[in-house]
């Protein structure tokens, strides 16, 4: 079983420290030497040598990089999470592609840190693990956002919106917003007939078949913001 550290104890915290290069290794002993609070109680140079040194030591939080020889570090997590349910897993890579960042994620990894990290910022990441809360890089919080947003937009959007052109959505969110094709035309410098073709263009890729319609079509899609103007068309 993982060894629980008691809040009641004034002893250090023990680490384990995993990652394939010795200087880094000796880099992140000597950083934590400079706190009390922690005890770096072994390392280890690959995914299997991780495995049998946690096995033995059971240590408080293990600081394990991605790409080792051998077992990888996703599966490293996985295989340790098995074993040790209540393990405090704490990834520092250099790595933070969406097939690293999951993976480990969901193999039961509590934290994700970037070695490109401050080392003040490690060990606040350290410390949050250590108290069974999770942790991430602000460059990984950022990004898990920006998919996650960008994923529930695409869920959103009708197969037809891709489909249209750049001046077509120029069209349709004026369109949108009341505009008739005269004014449209003028706003961007286009004939009335090319407007026209560009309006029968978006009812046929949409299917749909009058501007309030599209007008809805376009609010869903975020070309026009809902107004009290734009609710009475609908």
């Amino acid at each position: 079983m993982t060894n629980q550290h008691s809040a009641m104890t004034s002893a250090p915290y023990s680490i384990l420290i995993a990652d394939d290069h010795e200087i880094v290794r000796d880099g992140l002993k000597s950083m934590l030497a400079m706190f009390d609070e922690f005890n770096v109680v072994g390392e280890a140079k690959d995914g299997l040598e991780t495995i049998q040194a946690f096995d033995s030591l059971c240590p408080d939080i293990l600081l394990l990089d991605l790409s080792m020889p051998g077992l990888n570090g996703a599966l490293t997590t996985k295989k340790i999470m098995t074993d040790h349910p209540d393990a405090k897993i704490l990834i520092l890579t250099a790595h933070y592609a969406d097939e690293y960042l999951y993976s480990t994620l969901e193999a039961g990894a509590m934290g994700y840190i970037l070695k490109e990290q401050p080392s003040d910022e490690l060990i606040h990441a350290i410390k949050t693990v250590l108290k069974g809360e999770p942790y991430l890089s602000p460059k990984i919080s950022s990004h898990i956002i920006s998919s996650f947003v960008a994923a529930k937009r695409e869920q959103q959007y009708s197969p037809s919106f891709a489909t249209l052109t750049v001046r077509e959505r120029e069209v349709l969110s004026l369109v949108a917003l009341g505009k008739t094709s005269k004014s449209i035309a003028e706003q961007l410098h286009l004939s009335v007939k090319t407007v026209e073709k560009h309006r029968s263009n978006l009812l046929k890729k949409t299917g749909l078949h009058n501007a309030s319609a599209l007008t809805e079509y376009a609010i869903k899609h975020g070309l026009v913001i809902k107004t009290q103007k734009n609710i009475m068309e609908l």
